[in-house]
């Protein structure tokens, strides 16, 4: 109970939501249960035996993170929702501390349902180990079996009460979205989160399942347990700017309010303050919500290849790639989505560029589809050493010469150059493809070139295949060199230009293709950051307008009408010779222009 509390705060809470007709959710912490583990530690997951100095087992400490199956859910989860159920008629749980907290558990019944499924008798405790994966797809299945159970009792035992596991089914989650959960929704980071609203929006919005991204309203500039960087509440321009990835992708907002009065008491100027956000998000609603993208460019984030490379707990995966090659590509104005096999297949034709990167453990299947997609039309863009490997030297139109190890070549870029380090790059010569560039071992490029080319660009079918053979976009997503920037978007050029839509804007503003019913939505996006000196200032204020933005877009026949949505702006259009010109002097948050036909 926190000191001061002298009433039942859920109740007032629970009399407050009815009178003002909302439903009321409940936060539950799950899988990570501190309490649960300190009064029955039995309950608890078990870590990875260790050996001694003399090579003996020691015995292997508990956690504070529970296990699936040693009766934490029967006897404490379960109860106690559906006492929340009975007592406040709550309409919905949010559950935190799951699968961001779960950890392989070496108890004997993990270990024995382990063995029984996979005839490995001992799970692996190191993650280079051949059957790591093996272990860690149990520890998946074993939590999502857990989520289900949940799930299925809680709909059994009151129809109509909602559940979500918090950060299922999302950007570190692919595969198809198995658990019976009601909603998808993760809270963003509390500070520096626009990045990650701007891969997870992109992601759950392919789940076909309703979503949401929860804001912090508060936050420090520093580590989490930082004490010299005290919370504070955000400046409002900061929340509008995350909400808006979010809704002009068509998710819903959750605000996380918790000020540091620790006994139910909302403080009246920040609820004023979060009142203005609401506010943003209601001027959008009608017009983000219900609307499916617009094809343009999609970011193939393969589960098999994550699920073969995944480190000691079920968040520990490698997302950077396909981060860089996100950031990248909508730096450079694209409509991009990030896809994963399941939700990439059935749709794969709809796209006019499909980008791999470096997801070489890709499943067979997706292997050959984007082979026959490319030989019937489309453009694929390929990147990493072990792309040779998984598509074969045919399909990409090159011979290999030699692979190097931790290497950095200096890339051309208009008359330019720029260095890039990969931890494996594939020197190629071109057969059947065309290459482009030469790889440079310093700042002078025409004397100091290697002959090899930057990258390729083979003809197959009717399509085209790109390929860069070094981790470009890892690369990318750590250091975001502008130059690098600069020489994708002369590869993307090359090979998928002209695009239906074309947009030109400051590298700051970000693009949302969508579209409801016949009107074709162009959200534009300002993530300019005002004032930060990062990382000592985490605050996003005094967002600076940003502009003028050129959008082009091919259309059969002159618009019935284009406007603006949103912001107040100068916009001027014209149409001719197939083609609608838009220009608008400013974007200062959000912007959506509207074409309609």
């Amino acid at each position: 109970m926190p000191p001061g509390l002298k009433k039942d705060g859920l109740r007032g809470w629970r009399e407050a939501t009815k009178r003002l007709g909302l439903p009321l959710h409940c936060h539950y912490s799950g899988i990570w249960d501190r309490a649960a583990g300190e009064k029955r530690p039995e309950w608890a997951a078990v870590h990875a035996p260790s050996k001694d100095a003399i090579g003996q087992s020691t015995p292997a400490p508990k956690t504070e993170k529970m296990c699936p199956r040693r009766g934490y859910l029967e006897n404490l989860l379960m109860p106690q929702m559906h006492e929340l159920i009975d007592r406040y008629e709550v309409d919905g749980f949010w559950v935190d501390g799951d699968i961001w907290a779960a950890v392989p558990c070496y108890c004997e019944l993990c270990r024995a349902a382990f063995t029984t499924k996979t005839g490995i008798e001992d799970p692996p405790t190191e993650t280079d180990d051949p059957n790591w994966p093996a272990w860690i797809q149990f520890t998946l299945d074993s939590f999502e079996e857990y989520v289900t159970r949940y799930c299925e009792a809680v709909h059994a035992y009151r129809p109509g009460v909602l559940v979500c596991s918090n950060w299922l089914q999302t950007f570190r989650h692919p595969g198809e979205p198995r658990v019976p959960t009601d909603w998808i929704s993760g809270d963003n980071s509390w500070v520096w989160g626009m990045d990650g609203s701007r891969c997870e929006a992109r992601f759950i919005s392919t789940r076909g399942k309703p979503w949401d991204i929860m804001l912090w309203s508060f936050y420090r500039s520093h580590g989490m347990n930082d004490i010299g960087s005290p919370w504070v509440f955000k400046p409002v321009q900061m929340l509008q700017q995350e909400a808006a990835v979010t809704l002009a992708l068509g998710g819903n907002i959750q605000i996380y309010e918790n000020s540091d009065i620790r006994d139910g008491r909302l403080v009246p100027w920040r609820i004023e303050e979060l009142r203005k956000v609401r506010d943003f998000v209601h001027a959008r609603r009608t017009l983000c919500q219900d609307t499916v993208t617009i094809p343009q460019i999609a970011v193939l984030h393969s589960e098999h290849h994550l699920r073969r490379h995944m480190g000691r707990s079920l968040f520990d995966v490698d997302v950077a790639p396909v981060r860089g090659a996100v950031f990248s590509l909508l730096e450079l104005h694209y409509g991009v989505d990030i896809l994963d096999e399941w939700a990439l297949l059935p749709q794969l034709a709809q796209f006019p560029v499909v980008v791999a990167p470096e997801r070489n453990d890709m499943s067979e299947e997706m292997a050959q589809a984007l082979k026959r997609y490319v030989r019937a039309g489309g453009k694929l863009l390929v990147s990493g050493a072990d792309a040779y490997e998984r598509f074969g030297a045919d399909f990409l139109g090159v011979q290999t010469d030699a692979l190097q190890e931790n290497a950095v070549y200096h890339l051309p870029v208009a008359g330019k150059a720029v260095a890039v380090f990969s931890r494996n790059w594939r020197l190629v010569e071109p057969v059947t493809a065309e290459g482009y560039g030469l790889l440079g071992i310093n700042q002078l490029l025409e004397q100091g070139s290697r002959p090899y080319p930057a990258f390729t660009i083979n003809r197959y079918g009717r399509g085209a295949v790109a390929h860069l053979p070094f981790d470009v976009f890892r690369f990318f997503q750590r250091n975001r060199y502008p130059l690098v920037r600069e020489f994708l978007g002369e590869l993307m050029q090359r090979l998928a230009d002209p695009m239906p839509i074309r947009v030109e804007a400051p590298t700051c503003i970000d693009v949302v293709l969508r579209r409801k019913g016949e009107a074709i939505i162009i959200h534009l996006i300002n993530r300019a950051s005002g004032i930060p000196n990062t990382p000592n200032n985490g605050a996003i204020d005094e967002i600076p307008p940003m502009g003028p933005v050129r959008i082009s877009v091919d259309l059969p026949g002159p618009p019935q009408k284009v406007y603006a949505a949103f912001e107040p702006g100068e916009l001027q259009s014209s149409y001719a010779a197939g083609c609608l010109q838009i220009e608008l002097a400013k974007v200062y948050i959000h912007t959506a222009v509207v074409v309609e036909s």
